[in-house]
Order: structure tokens, then C-alpha cells, then sequence
């Protein structure tokens, strides 16, 4: 699991994998319902981390139980899991997956019989924009490429065997979902081999895990036995893992919670509802901190006077080591008595927190040089996660952006990045919401690019707005003050610059437009600004790294995008930055000019359009449904 900076990579997501069909192992081995459901509770309470999962692997899985279901259900009903699928709903999904399984259907029953009528509260509410069949097939054509045609000693005969069967099978394949009864077809006569069956169906869910960690910049749990194979994909060990999280629940004295047989669904819903409260938010935070300077320290203390090749870096080792610190700071006391199970959410938190605390102060007392990596940690993880962030540009759109918000009652408080200073307000209507400005363009040390790329780093947002002033097209149709929003963004910098037969000059454009996040085009459009006097228009702006005052520049560029309603100079760097990372975004800015004759009662007309657009973001934060993507799918 991972949902932020842990070795030099920033994440915003996490992908909780659960054991689908693929992952039974042939000695019979599976992860058992207690399990999965201490597993999703951990990771629940200890971490503020997204959750998600690919929506087939729960409606696939027919070993499912009513409880590991019904802790399911509650994540989902509360906004707290997202089921990542290509289909938008789940008429789709269903239809799309029975076309693909017809020639594995017995093993999939809910596609196919009355047993999927009971999941039809689970839905897709996170869209990928590809399939995983053919990253699933890329893995597996890569892994029997390096397969040696014939034995050699440092492969198994099991291997060598199957090189050739599946690779046959990969160019025969039509529109079958990738699955071992597929396979199995062209295996023949090793068809009934225990170590080749294991095999193909270990890779294909590596493939699975691995598409899906990529669709949202995500990590999968370590420290399940029965899926300990898939441990090496993990990116921020130990952070995510059930062991050391389970360890710290018992010396906490609380590890009755994450038993479904002892801690009941509907008093375990209290936590869930909490998840994202401020109590639970800093316990997360500590317990974060914690292990990060466990894990230097390790890493630290073994290096030292180790040759590179004797050192064990192993996340077994390391696990090992981290579990034994944590055991002997908490034999140093007796261990607290567990909360009463009407205790509230958010005071369990509190106890945590000053609980693990406690523990890594009496670990620094028993290895003091492990201070010098607790203070760091506490350092790199100091600045919050925030749902919402805010990008402006000139003084006007800075000075009107922060008046909305303190007018309304939200007075912000100054935060310092290592490059960046933040404004961070709220919660408001559920969303904590970061103000960052930067200088005008996308390019530059100072530009929208890698100011929003360093904000992404610090404040890891759900959606990026940039508010401001835009330039309009048209004086007659577009009053100053109107709000447009970038339903796509088009670059017009990027082009080929040529000579005509004649000699003369031939621009021809060369980027694509880019379509915003339908969610906060939603929201915005959407959001009855007309209540407020604002007129609202959607469609393409255009971004580019010129201030235009020019009516030959501007009909040149309407010549080449002849659908354009405005356009502005930052938004490309935002654009880039934020789809980049996999973040919803959005250019929210209303005309304060119409790219000529710029001077003329510059400042009245830059002071409407930046009110205007601060007053339409500060409605549509009221109104809701920008807290974390979560919080924000619709159920269909």
C-alpha cells in the first residue's frame, strides 16, 4: 500500500488487492475471511490512504462469505472504496464480462446466473480509460520470452514446458478474457501439472495487480502469507503492511477491532464514517512517521561496515527487525486496556496516537540514534494532505481568491513547501482546500508546471482548479465577467513552422486538445452560478505562453481553432502536472479582456473577472462534492 512519498516517489492512491479466483494456490492455501477482513480494517484505520479495487475481482470471486461482503458494502456505501473498471455502468460491465468468460463461464457464475443479482449495489465508480486484457497478455508474452526454449539448470522443467503453449495461445487469442481455462486448451498434455497451472495463474494475477497499481498510482499490502509471492510489487514498504500494522494495534491494546468475529460490523462502521476526521488523520500521520524512521534506521544501522552484497534488505528481514522494536519498547509497560466498544471512533484515535507515541519515545531510548530518523520523518511528513487545491496567478486573482474565503467565514493559515507557500482553509463542505500561486506561464522555475508539480508532491490533492482571468473571443456574446470553463484545453504553442510553395510562412498545429475532469466540469456547470450573477460557458480554451494584445495574433489563432471561447497562459503547465499524477483538474476563468487593447481600464475590468471567478469556485466548494474522488463516485 502507498499513498504518498516513501522512496523518492509520490503516489495519491492506493490499490487494495483482494484474493480473486487467480490467486488460489494449488496446495489448496487461500487468504481466509478473518483475514481479508483484519486486512481492510488495518488499512482503514491506520492509514488515510484511497482505497481501491479493480471491480472484477470482487464480482469474479465466488469465495467470498456474507461478512467479508457486508465490510465490502459499508467501505463502498461510505465512500470509502472505489471499484476501478473500464465500463461506466454496471449494465456494461456485466454484459461486456460475460462476452469475455463464455468460454470460462462455470468458474464465473455471477456473470452468467441469479447468484450476481445480489452484488448489484457494487458498481463501477472509477472509469480506466483501457481494459486489462492487454497489459495482462504484454506481461505474460515478456515473461515466456525470457523462458529458455530448452531446459537450463536455473529454470524449472515446469517453465520450459509451458514456453511454448502459452506464447501460442497469446497469438490465437481473440476476444477471450485472459484466464487459465484459456490456456489451458493449448497445454495439452502438461494440462494436469500442478506447477504449471500455479504458474500461469501466479503471472496472470501479477498482470492484474500490476495494471491496476498503475491506473491510480497505487500499491498493493504486504505481509499476508498467502500472497506473499506478490510482496515484491510493493513500492512503500512497510508502511502497508498487515503484520507490523497488526503488531502496533496490539500493543495498542486494540487489536479486538479488526476481528470481524469480535468487533461487529455496525459498531466497526463508527471508524469508517471517522476515517477522515482530524483525530484519525493524525494518528495515521504518526504511525507513518514511525515506521518510515524504523525503516532508515534499519536500512542505517545494517549498512554500516556491510559489504553491499552481505547486506539484507529483504522485506522479511526488515519486517522481522521493525516487529522486534516495536515488541521490546512495548514490553516496557503494561500494555493499555482495550476501548469499550462504545467508545467513540475519534477518542480511540487520540489514544493511538499518544499510544504509538509513547512508543517510538521509548524506542529512541533504547536506540538513540533511531532519534535522528524519527525527527526527519516527522519533518518530510509535517505538510497535510488536502482535497482541494487552488492555483492563482497575478496579485488581483491571489487578493480576491483569499477574500472569498475569509469573507465566508473561512480564515486560512500559511503553510511552507520546501519551494511553495500554501493558504490551506477548511474543511468546507467536507474538503480541505490548499491556495498555492504562481508566476505567469507554464514554463519558468516559477510557472504552473512545476509549481503545481511540487504542490502535488507536498499537499498530494484530489483535483487541481486553476481560478483566475482568461481572455474572451467575442465583445458582442461575451460580457467581462464571464466564466469559462476549460471543457478541453488546447496548447496553440505547440505547431510545425514550415514555407509554402510561394515562400511564404505555413504554421500547422501540432497538439492535441485535452478534455478537463467531466467531475469538475460537472460541478461547475452545474452548479447554478446564475444565482450569483454569473454566467457560465463551457468548451475549448486555449493556453500558450504569450500575453496576447494583438487582433492580427487572435484571428490567426481563431483560424486554427475556430471553437475556442478564451484562452490564458497557465493552464497547460497545470494540465500536464495534474494528468501526470493521474489528478482531476480544471481551468475556471472568467474574460477580463478580449486579447486587444489590453490597457484600457485594465485594473476595473481584471478586478470583476478575478471576483467573479473566486465567488463561482467559493459556491461550488459550498455546495459539496469536491472532497476526495471517494467520497465523490456516483453510484449508479
Amino acid at each position: 500500500m502507498n499513498e504518498y512519498n516513501g522512496h523518492g516517489r509520490t503516489y495519491d492512491a492506493v490499490y487494495l488487492h483482494y484474493l480473486d479466483r487467480e490467486l488460489i494456490l494449488s496446495t489448496g492455501r487461500e487468504m481466509s475471511e478473518k483475514q481479508i477482513i483484519q486486512a481492510t480494517r488495518l488499512l482503514t484505520f491506520f492509514t488515510q490512504s484511497d482505497l481501491y479495487v479493480g471491480l472484477s475481482a470482487i464480482w469474479e470471486n465466488d469465495r467470498l462469505t456474507p461478512a467479508s461482503y457486508e465490510e465490502f458494502r459499508l467501505l463502498f456505501e461510505q465512500y470509502q472504496l472505489q471499484t476501478v473498471s473500464r465500463d461506466v455502468t454496471l449494465a456494461e460491465f456485466r454484459a461486456s464480462r460475460a462476452a469475455a468468460y463464455r468460454h470460462d463461464s462455470d468458474r464465473y457464475p455471477n456473470y452468467y446466473t441469479s447468484a450476481g443479482d445480489g452484488l448489484e449495489w457494487l458498481t463501477p465508480t472509477w472509469q480506466k480509460t483501457t481494459g486489462s486484457t492487454m497489459p495482462l497478455t504484454r506481461v505474460l508474452q515478456q515473461w515466456t520470452e525470457a523462458i529458455p526454449a530448452a531446459p537450463e539448470a536455473r529454470f524449472s522443467p515446469a517453465l520450459w514446458q509451458l514456453r511454448d503453449p502459452v506464447q501460442e495461445a497469446l497469438r490465437h487469442r481473440e476476444d477471450e478474457a485472459v484466464t487459465f481455462n484459456y490456456f489451458s486448451r493449448f497445454l495439452k498434455d502438461v494440462r494436469s501439472n500442478d506447477h504449471i497451472e500455479y504458474a500461469i495463474r501466479r503471472k496472470i494475477s501479477e498482470g492484474f495487480s500490476l495494471d491496476n497499481q498503475r491506473h491510480g498510482n497505487g500499491d498493493i499490502a504486504t505481509g499476508i502469507p498467502e500472497l506473499g509471492f506478490f510482496d515484491h510489487l510493493a513500492l512503500d514498504f512497510p508502511h502497508h503492511d498487515i503484520r507490523i500494522l497488526a503488531e502496533i494495534a496490539l500493543a495498542c491494546g486494540i487489536e479486538d477491532m479488526f476481528r470481524a468475529e469480535r468487533f461487529g460490523v455496525e459498531a466497526w462502521s463508527a471508524y469508517v464514517l471517522a476515517r477522515h476526521s482530524w483525530p484519525m488523520q493524525t494518528t495515521a500521520e504518526v504511525v507513518r512517521d514511525t515506521l518510515q524512521a524504523l525503516y532508515q534506521f534499519d536500512l542505517g544501522s545494517h549498512r554500516a561496515g556491510v559489504p553491499d552484497r552481505e547486506f539484507d534488505a529483504h522485506p522479511r528481514q526488515v519486517r522481522s527487525r521493525i516487529l522486534r522494536h516495536i515488541r521490546d519498547a512495548a514490553r516496557t509497560a503494561p500494555r493499555p486496556a482495550p476501548p469499550r466498544p462504545d467508545t467513540p471512533a475519534e477518542e480511540v484515535a487520540r489514544h493511538v496516537f499518544q499510544y504509538v507515541t509513547w512508543l517510538t519515545d521509548r524506542m529512541v531510548d533504547r536506540e538513540p540514534a533511531l532519534g535522528t530518523y524519527v525527527e526527519s520523518s516527522r519533518g518530510s511528513s509535517a505538510m497535510k494532505h488536502v482535497d482541494v487545491l487552488l492555483v492563482t496567478v497575478t496579485e488581483t486573482e491571489t487578493i480576491e481568491m483569499r477574500s472569498a474565503l475569509t469573507g465566508a467565514g473561512h480564515p486560512g493559515s500559511a503553510e511552507f513547501g520546501p519551494v511553495n507557500t500554501y493558504w490551506r482553509y477548511g474543511p468546507i463542505a467536507g474538503a480541505t482546500v490548499a491556495h498555492v500561486r504562481c508566476t505567469m506561464g507554464s514554463g519558468g522555475t516559477g510557472g504552473s508546471s512545476l509549481t503545481v508539480t511540487d504542490a502535488i508532491r507536498d499537499l498530494r490533492p484530489t483535483c487541481i482548479i486553476g481560478v483566475g482571468i482568461a481572455f474572451g473571443i467575442d465583445r458582442e456574446t461575451q460580457p467581462i465577467g464571464q466564466l469559462l470553463l476549460s471543457q478541453k484545453l488546447s496548447a496553440y504553442e505547440l505547431q510545425r513552422v514550415g514555407t509554402n510553395a510561394d515562400g511564404s510562412l505555413r504554421v500547422t498545429h501540432r497538439g492535441a486538445g485535452t478534455e478537463c475532469s467531466p467531475r469538475l466540469l460537472s460541478r461547475f456547470r452545474d452548479a447554478n452560478l446564475h444565482e450569483i450573477g454569473v454566467e457560465v460557458l463551457a468548451g475549448e480554451m486555449l493556453s500558450g505562453e504569450k500575453l496576447i494584445d494583438n487582433p492580427d495574433f487572435k484571428k490567426a489563432l481563431l483560424d486554427r481553432f475556430p471553437d475556442a471561447i478564451g484562452g490564458e497562459m497557465e493552464g497547460v503547465g497545470l494540465q500536464s502536472a495534474s494528468d501526470r499524477e493521474n489528478i482531476d483538474w480544471i481551468i475556471v476563468k472568467s474574460v477580463c479582456d478580449y486579447a486587444a487593447e489590453k490597457s484600457v481600464d485594465k485594473t476595473q475590468r481584471q478586478r470583476l473577472a478575478a471576483r467573479q471567478a473566486a465567488r463561482s469556485v467559493l459556491k461550488v466548494l459550498h455546495q459539496g462534492g469536491l472532497a476526495p474522488r471517494r467520497s465523490t463516485s456516483s453510484r449508479r
